[in-house]
């Protein structure tokens, strides 16, 4: 539960600051598409995979998503 709360409070903010970049002209939309569309995608297997499989190994292949996307 407090990791849905917390993805959902990060989810808030990162929209927020896009609003503010967006008006300052400095957003790149197509590095943030590729950081936003798999990030919802892991967020909704996550959330429904967390009551088949120990937290660990969610926390585990969300963090390797992440570091793909940001090598990419």
């Amino acid at each position: 539960m407090a990791i849905d709360n917390a993805a959902l409070v990060l989810g808030i903010n990162a929209y927020l600051n896009q609003i503010q970049h967006t008006h300052k002209g400095n957003m790149n939309y197509r590095a943030s598409d590729i950081f936003i569309i798999p990030r919802i995608v892991d967020f909704l297997l996550g959330s429904e995979l967390k009551f088949l499989t120990p937290g660990t190994y969610l926390l585990f292949f969300s963090s390797i998503m992440m570091v793909a996307i940001a090598l990419y």
